[in-house]
């Protein structure tokens, strides 16, 4: 009777390790399925979706980081080598072009370069920009990839149009 029973406990322990197995193969497949289809709903929902994706972009216009970054951006390709002392002679008195050095000039003309491009970030004109930005981006973006085109191409004009529109509303008016 012992040995009976030591060959069904190995037959039991046999079975119980392969319905471990099976088990363990098919609870890993459940979790990646479960992990696979919440992206997907997540990424329909969310970045397929134009006034989702609008609504989550929106607040980026009002949040400080992102302002400092296009302020520092956009100044610093206002403001390079060959574009100061164009700017300078606009912006700065005669004096001040006669006294100061090249560093002190375009000191002041990143000055007021920022400044000028803090205005337009802060206003209301450049949150409607980006909200306008971002759907027609979007929209572009989701009609090309629907239709399966092999280039991609997205229309900025209208956003260096706005920009340019509301920094004519600042002392870069001249320019």
């Amino acid at each position: 009777m012992n040995q009976k029973s030591t060959v069904g406990s190995q037959n039991t322990s046999q079975k119980h390790r392969l319905r471990t197995l099976v088990a363990s193969l098919f609870g890993t497949i459940a979790m990646f399925l479960v992990i696979s289809s919440i992206l997907i709903v997540w990424a329909n929902q969310t970045l397929l979706n134009t006034n989702t994706y609008v609504a989550t972009v929106a607040p980026l216009a009002s949040n400080a980081t992102v302002k400092a970054y296009f302020v520092n951006q956009l100044g610093s390709q206002l403001v390079n080598g060959q574009q100061v002392a164009q700017l300078a002679e606009g912006l700065l008195p005669a004096v001040v072009l006669s006294t100061q050095t090249t560093a002190q000039i375009t000191s002041q003309v990143k000055s007021i370069v920022n400044q000028s491009l803090t205005e337009v970030v802060n206003s209301p004109g450049f949150k409607q920009l980006w909200i306008t930005t971002n759907r027609n981006l979007h929209s572009s973006l989701i009609s090309q990839l629907d239709s399966n085109s092999s280039t991609i191409s997205l229309n900025v004009r209208p956003v260096l149009n706005g920009l340019v529109a509301q920094l004519s509303q600042t002392q870069l008016a001249p320019f």
